[in-house]
Parts: structure tokens; sequence; C-alpha cells
């Protein structure tokens, strides 16, 4: 059986009020059977932040980026680590 990864970077983010920002988790030789979900977890509150698009590209090579569209729908300063799942294929 195999099994879910998951693990979150290092280092936190901040977003301001009505601001949006783009963000990337790279993936090198990445298996197609496999699925990936990016998760939020806040350092500040209150905090909002939303995640308001999530897609993925890949290369020749079989390298994958998760590319993530998030949103600060708090009226403060948003301050978050990114956590990512990775999954075998459903």
């Amino acid at each position: 059986m195999s099994q879910v990864t998951s693990g979150h970077v290092e280092r936190s983010f901040t977003l301001a009020s009505g601001a949006a920002s783009d963000f990337r988790l790279d993936w090198v030789e990445f298996n197609k059977d496999r699925w990936q979900r990016v998760s939020i977890t806040p350092d500040s509150f209150p905090s909002s932040i939303q995640v308001e698009s999530e897609w993925s590209t890949t290369d020749v090579g079989n390298n994958t980026t998760l590319w993530t569209t998030l949103r600060n729908t708090g009226i403060g300063v948003g301050v978050f680590r990114l956590g990512y799942l990775l999954a075998p294929g459903i």
C-alpha cells in the first residue's frame, strides 16, 4: 500500500490585507500517477488566507510545479506557512 507524504515549507510568508500572490512548489521527476495539494497554516491570529486557484505544470523531464494563488481576505497582515500533500493516484 502506498502512503501519503506531507510536509511544510520552513519559512513563514506574509500577505497584506486584500493582496494576492502566486506560490510554487517544485518536484523533480514527479510520478504522473500521484496527486498533490497545498495547505495553509496561519501563524498570526486572526488571519484569513484563501486559496483562489491551484494548478500544475510539467516539462519534458517529468518535473512538476504546483502553482497556487493565495489572497488575504482579512483586515490585517496575514502570516502563514505553506504545507503540501503528495499521494498516490486514486
